[in-house]
């Protein structure tokens, strides 16, 4: 999920034309003409923020839930909440989220 997140403004085709090293008919910065918005720029920004928070949140959830087994329940919630967060940014390329959800469920179930 951090990697989709960190990857969102690619994917999307929005970088300005210097940072991916095209540029039409030589106009530099035509990349950001196209989306000039600064609403769609702002939200890209958040999208990507949440994805990274999101897988961020997943890791460090997993690692002390392996770590410390006694607060299973606090992160393992979190995990699942994270995930679902996850899953409705699209970040992780739509598995890492469904992972998340399927570890934070086995992880509330384990006693």
């Amino acid at each position: 999920m951090v990697a989709g997140g960190a990857l969102t403004p690619t994917m999307l085709g929005i970088l300005p034309s210097w940072m991916t090293g095209s540029s039409m008919m030589g106009c530099t910065g035509c990349g950001m003409m196209m989306f000039g918005s600064s609403f769609m720029w702002n939200m890209v920004g958040i999208m990507a923020a949440i994805s990274i928070s999101a897988g961020v949140v997943s890791i460090v959830g997993g690692y002390t839930i392996y770590k410390k087994p006694e607060s299973l329940s606090k992160w393992s919630v979190a995990v699942l909440v994270s995930s679902i967060v996850g899953l409705a940014t699209m970040s992780g390329f739509f598995i890492g989220p469904v992972l998340g959800i399927f570890g934070g469920i086995l992880a509330l179930t384990k006693n």
